[in-house]
């Protein structure tokens, strides 16, 4: 459960993701000053641009969103760093002779969600800031939560939704989420968290029925966009 307990810090899942071109890690440059190749730069720039658009996977449950709260180690604004443990996205930092453990650390997911739908959504946008050369903002080891809401602005830092709600309002008019999912499966997952949302939020219909956490899409055959999405990648490179 993402957030079992009240008041103290919840279940999150950190999920760190790497490319590799035949044996070399794709995201390694030994010349930049985070060891960070433009591979790597723009795959963490889709997550951060897409990420509003499908936590709703990655954070199934309305009790996720709980756990998305400023104070309790879990990211609410989606920036990277390398030692600030509040980001979205952590790139561990670099040890000579491990180039090939180079990597990001996504930290907003849960593990309530369902795991080969959310890496193929996590993946999808990374491969989209490829694709389209999203350029990453610089980094803030600073805390973020001090900042105004004009600072996060100007340095392009944006929030995620703050409930299941908004997130699945955002998920139904999100391209990639199609994408990856496909069609008739993006439907089914827009409605099964209708249906989550409806069961437990004050105004929404079904209010007062027993909520089902554990109630989630099923099918967890890996998303066929998400194999073009990957040997479309590879193909380029």
């Amino acid at each position: 459960m993402p957030k079992p307990v009240y008041g103290q810090n919840g279940s999150g899942m950190h999920v760190h993701q790497s490319l590799f071109k035949g044996k070399n890690n794709a995201f390694f440059d030994p010349q930049d000053q985070h060891h960070l190749s433009s591979d790597g730069k723009h795959y963490i720039a889709g997550i951060l641009r897409h990420a509003p658009e499908i936590v709703a996977i990655t954070n199934q449950w309305v009790n996720s969103y709980q756990r998305l709260v400023p104070g309790f180690e879990a990211p609410t604004e989606l920036s990277w760093a390398r030692r600030n443990r509040s980001c979205a996205i952590r790139v561990p930092m670099y040890k000579p002779g491990r180039e090939q453990a180079t990597r990001i650390e996504a930290r907003f997911p849960d593990p309530a969600c369902n795991f080969p739908l959310a890496f193929a959504a996590m993946l999808a946008a990374g491969l989209e800031g490829i694709e389209k050369e999203y350029e990453l903002p610089e980094p803030a080891e600073e805390n973020i939560y001090q900042m105004s809401a004009e600072e996060r602005k100007k340095r392009g830092i944006l929030s995620l939704p703050g409930n299941l709600r908004d997130a699945t309002a955002l998920l139904e008019g999100s391209e990639l989420a199609r994408k990856v999912l496909g069609g008739s499966r993006s439907r089914q997952f827009n409605g099964e968290s209708e249906g989550r949302v409806g069961r437990v939020l004050p105004g929404s219909p079904g209010q007062g029925q027993k909520a089902s956490p554990g109630h989630r899409i099923r099918n967890r055959k890996t998303p066929s966009g998400l194999i073009k999405l990957t040997a479309s990648f590879f193909q380029k490179n």
